[in-house]
């Protein structure tokens, strides 16, 4: 028994095995690109604190070697 959509999640429907293994496949698939653009998101996050931190670093080497 399964629920076949969100907005009626409270009716479970007898469905057939293959059609069993596709949904769930396009749930699993779904679920993993939203994994990759946030892993995506999350690498453009780190590389722009780690500029921030090279810049940082440099303003920080020149007034030291002053």
């Amino acid at each position: 028994m399964k629920a076949l959509s969100r907005s009626d999640s409270k009716t479970l429907y007898k469905i057939c095995d293959a059609c069993d293994t596709d949904l769930e496949n396009t749930k699993l698939k779904k679920n993993h690109d939203e994994i990759i653009v946030a892993q995506r998101d999350q690498i453009e996050v780190l590389k722009v604190a780690i500029e921030s931190a090279e810049a940082r670093k440099s303003i920080l080497k020149e007034q030291y070697d002053k």
